[in-house]
This record gives structure tokens, sequence and C-alpha cells, in this order.
């Protein structure tokens, strides 16, 4: 689960697994949603009361399918199944039916919201989201002397492509009329082909990761992890078996190797968005931003007095650095997947903790089964 591949570990079941660790969170929503029965028709102390009702209602319900299943009043249950989802879901409509009346409008919000966060809740749980953001933002943090090292390489290919740019009056004429949604819906459309590009790779990575010569290879990998396993290449007979991943436990390691990349990726475009920022700063004044942009009433964001003249911060300098930035994310998540030396200094530690997770998978499976206690 911390290191992202929550599927790869046997018996991984979602109402014992995924629902058990989004209950608290959805008891929380549960309890917020309690304040959807306020009204304009009622205030003061009859508000209140609607409140103290709705919260009783749920407390209630919450102890009784505990005192129902077998568990502790105000436990965390061990499993969560249908029914509880369903009281989720359900729960907050009935008691807005029940203390303020029939709303369609009210009641349709609310199960379509519920079943969302039901929705992304599973897969953020489900696929580790998190955690996989959480490593591949240390790895990112630990490699950021090596990032750094890549972007100033990297920097003179990229002033060749996009100091014209930055340079270029029609493209700060484009920023200015750019609308903020409009800059927001390009920036996301960068990101989506490098995350694109990251996922070309990832079929085959997989296979090669999930891939090993001997049980003696498999067992000294597995011993790197730390997992908490006696075993011995002795202990295991025959040779590891090719590569026989669920589509889930694909999908799982595609999650993990594309976030972790991602973030590496999105760490050098915004170390280049920062550089353009500062440069354009010192370097696109009032009076050349003015004529690039035919804009005579530019308001500056801020203005700072620096070695005796003046530096204005505009959204203009904001937005041509995101751009400039995102046209850099997109082109180092190209150069990870086609130039090795990319992928050697940056690849191979999100690759080892990916093939130590697989590599406890097989042992496992080989000793106990796909259904592994």
């Amino acid at each position: 689960m911390r290191r992202g591949l929550p599927h790869a570990a046997p018996n991984f079941t979602a109402t014992g697994d995924v629902w058990t660790r989004a209950w608290p969170f959805l008891v929380v929503v549960l309890f917020l949603e309690t304040f959807t029965i306020f009204d304009d028709d009622v205030a003061g102390w009859n508000q209140a009361l609607r409140l103290l009702i709705g919260v009783a209602i749920t407390v209630a319900a919450f102890a009784l399918f505990n005192r129902i299943r077998g568990w502790d009043w105000f436990g965390l249950p061990d499993r969560i199944g249908a029914v509880e989802l369903a009281f989720f879901v359900f729960a907050p409509v009935i008691i807005s039916i029940l203390v303020v009346g029939v709303d369609a409008t009210r009641v349709t919000t609310l199960i379509a919201v519920n079943l969302v966060i039901l929705g992304l809740s599973y897969v953020v749980i489900s696929y580790g989201l998190l955690p996989a953001m959480r490593v591949g933002l240390l790895q990112a943090v630990g490699q950021l002397r090596t990032v750094v090292q890549l972007v100033a390489r990297s920097l003179p290919m990229l002033l060749i492509i996009t100091a014209f740019i930055f340079l270029n009056a029609e493209m700060w004429k484009v920023a200015s009329e750019l609308p903020n949604s409009y800059l927001v819906l390009i920036l996301i459309g960068f990101f989506t082909m490098a995350v694109g590009f990251l996922l070309l790779q990832v079929p085959r990575e997989t296979d090669q990761l999930a891939r090993f010569a001997s049980w003696d290879e498999c067992v000294g990998i597995a011993r790197r992890s730390g997992a908490p396993m006696d075993v011995t290449a002795d202990d295991l007979t025959g040779v590891p078996p090719p590569p026989d991943l669920p589509r889930v436990e694909r999908a799982n390691v595609a999650v993990a190797l594309t976030i972790s990349q991602t973030v590496q990726a999105s760490l050098v475009g915004i170390i280049t968005a920062s550089f353009y920022l500062a440069f354009g700063l010192l370097a696109v004044r009032r009076e050349t931003l003015t004529q690039w942009t035919t804009n005579d009433s530019i308001e500056p964001i801020a203005t700072l007095d620096f070695l005796g003249s003046q530096i204005i911060v505009t959204r203009e300098h904001f937005a041509v650095a995101a751009f400039v930035g995102a046209f850099s994310l997109l082109q180092f998540a190209v150069s990870s997947v086609i130039d090795s030396s990319y992928r050697d200094q940056f690849h191979d530690e999100v690759a080892r903790d990916v093939r130590e997770v697989l590599a406890v998978r097989a042992i496992s499976h080989k000793l106990f089964g796909t259904a592994a206690s």
C-alpha cells in the first residue's frame, strides 16, 4: 500500500481493503451532508433542531448497523459491503425527506454527489494514487540535484526552441488576449500529452519488471525490499513463471509507474517555468510589453524596485512562463521514453520499487497459490 501497489497483495478485496480505508472519510462526508437540511423557511433554534435531528439519526443508524454486523457500537467495521455503501448514498436523502420534505432537486443532487464520491474514493484507494504520488514526490525531491543538472544540460537545446517563443511579440499578445480558462485548457492539454507518452512504454515495461531469470534473483530482490519472508531459493522449485499479472494488477503497475514519472516531469516543467518567469521579469519591461501586446492599459499585479529600476509583475509574465514550462514538461516526458540516458538517471529508482513488489508477489504466489493467506 505504501508503495502504491495495493493490488499486488494477495486477497486484496474492495470490501476488506478499499472501503474499510475509505470509511472514516465517508463518515465525515456523511456528517457534513447533514448540513444540507438547512433551508430558508426556518431560522434560529429551528435550524439547530433540524441539525440535531439529522445528526442523531445518522449516529443511531451507524451504531445500529455496527451492532447488526456484530461489531462495536461506534468502531470501524472490518468489512464494508453493499448495505453500508447504500446507507452512505441514501441516508442523507432519507434524513432530508424526513426533516425538510420531498425536494426532487435536493434528492437527485445528493445521490449524484455521493455516487461520484464513492467512485473517486474507490479509484484513489484501490489504485494507491496518494501513496504513489508520495513515492514519486519523495523520489523527485531526492533527485532534485540531478533534475537541476539535467535541466541545465538540456537548457541550451530548449533555448533554441523556447527562447524564440518567449521573446516573440505574437506570443505575448496571445497571452494577453487568452482567457484564463483557455490557458488552463492548453496547459492541461500539454500535461495530458505528456502522460500519454509515458503510458506508451508501460505494457512492455511491466512484462520486463515482472520477469525473473531464476528464483535466486527473485529472492535476492525480495530481501532487498525488506519483506518479512524467511524463504530461500531452495524452497522454490522450477523457474519463475512468465508474467501472469491480471488486468487490474497491470493497471495498478501502470498507474504507479506513470505517476512517479509524471511527478518528475512536472518538476522539470516547474523549474523551467520559474527560470523563464525570472528572466521575463528582468527582460520584458513595461514599454516592451505595451508594444508587444498593443495594450496601453496593462495593470501590473505588483511592482518591485530592484537595482534602481522598477520591475512589473503581470499576468502575461506568468502565462508565457507557464506555456514554456508546459512545453518543457512534454519534452522531458518524450525524452524519458526515447532517450536511454534520461531513463538511466530518473527511471531506475521507480522501476526498482515496482520490481521488488513483483518479486515478493511471485514468491507468495509460488508458495501459497493465487489465494495466498
